[in-house]
């Protein structure tokens, strides 16, 4: 991986050993394959890797979440929203949308849409 999650919002956490570990997580090629799958198929990003995030239990679902918890959980789903979106940039692929609802997932009530990036020819 030869760049880094750029966010001032998300630095104090991005700098954990958690939030380390969720970016490398994202930048591995299965993750990023799963994340151009999901996009490709214009469904949102995160729920490509939604499964193999709660199977890695780097993130418990939602319903398992206490309330003096909270508040840090929905910090980092922020952050893996703001690191998805850098991913997919990255690879080739540009934001479409947000606030797409998600009912079926565990984790997330909303999230992003990206669609591969169409180089202009001139």
């Amino acid at each position: 991986m030869s760049y880094n999650f750029q966010s001032k919002n998300f630095k104090e956490l991005f700098e954990t050993p958690y939030g380390q570990e969720l970016w490398n997580f994202l930048n591995t090629e299965a993750s990023i394959c799963r994340l151009q799958t999901a996009s490709d198929l214009r469904k949102p990003a995160l729920l490509g890797i939604e499964k193999h995030l709660l199977k890695a239990e780097l993130i418990d679902p939602s319903s398992s979440v206490s309330h003096e918890d909270k508040a840090l959980y929905d910090r980092t789903k922020q952050m893996l929203g703001a690191m998805v979106r850098q991913v997919l940039e990255h690879n080739g692929y540009e934001f479409e949308t947000d606030n797409v609802r998600t009912p079926t997932s565990k984790i997330f009530k909303t999230a992003s849409l990206y669609r591969e990036a169409i180089s202009n020819p001139n």
